[in-house]
């Protein structure tokens, strides 16, 4: 699940044009990630903090660690598996609008 944890913010980070270029200068000025280069990290945060938001409606609705678990079953397919995230995704999405907690 870290590794999940952390795409969130890669996701929001590389989508971003101009990623790749800040963080070259950031890697030529001695501070890979939070140097004075470093414009995209806010937006990066916000794929974290969705991940999160979405990982904690999973574990409370569904069950502890079941975003895990449904990956790492070798007997669901790739089309399982998006189906799955599709559904907790409507969940999440229509939860959130009627609850402030996620």
């Amino acid at each position: 699940m870290y590794k999940l944890y952390w795409s969130g913010a890669e996701v929001g980070r590389l989508r971003t044009a101009g990623s790749l270029l800040e963080y070259a200068k950031n890697i030529l000025h001695g501070d890979w990630h939070d140097g004075k280069y470093s414009t995209k990290e806010p937006a990066a945060d916000v794929g974290e903090d969705r991940f999160n938001k979405f990982n904690k409606f999973i574990n409370q609705n569904y069950g502890k660690d079941r975003l895990k678990i449904l990956f790492e079953n070798k007997n669901n397919s790739q089309a399982d598996i998006i189906n799955k995230v599709d559904q907790w995704w409507d969940a999440y999405q229509n939860n959130k609008f009627n609850n402030s907690v996620f």
